[in-house]
């Protein structure tokens, strides 16, 4: 009888383990694919040389995406006048199985 309950201590902490395992996968990829979206955005906008409606659509294509998106460029509209623009993004992670949410910011200057 001590072994049967052993076994089944066994399997449930197997099962445990593994679904861990699948939740901080899923945490990793959305952390990877929300960074790989900041840069993405961030270089459209450098590329764009920081056009107002480039960077409105961004920011809309980012709400949808579930993410926040503030850009302010400085500078001039001059040509030869130096801009740049501080990007300010907001994402937010959960790790389902634990109830853990974080929100994480990130800050550039293209």
């Amino acid at each position: 009888m001590e072994m049967i309950y052993k076994v089944l201590l066994l399997g449930v902490l197997i099962i445990f383990l593994v679904s861990s395992g699948f939740a901080v996968s899923n945490t990793c990829i959305d952390i990877v694919s929300a960074n790989n979206y900041f840069e993405e955005v961030s270089k459209v906008i450098k590329e764009s040389h920081y056009n107002e409606d480039v960077i409105d659509v961004c920011c809309e294509e980012a709400e949808k995406n579930g993410y926040q998106l503030f850009v302010m460029v400085e500078g001039n509209t001059k040509p030869g006048v130096l801009n740049y623009a501080k990007v300010i993004f907001t994402y937010k992670y959960e790790i389902k199985l634990f109830g853990v949410s974080i929100e994480k910011q990130k800050e550039k200057i293209l």
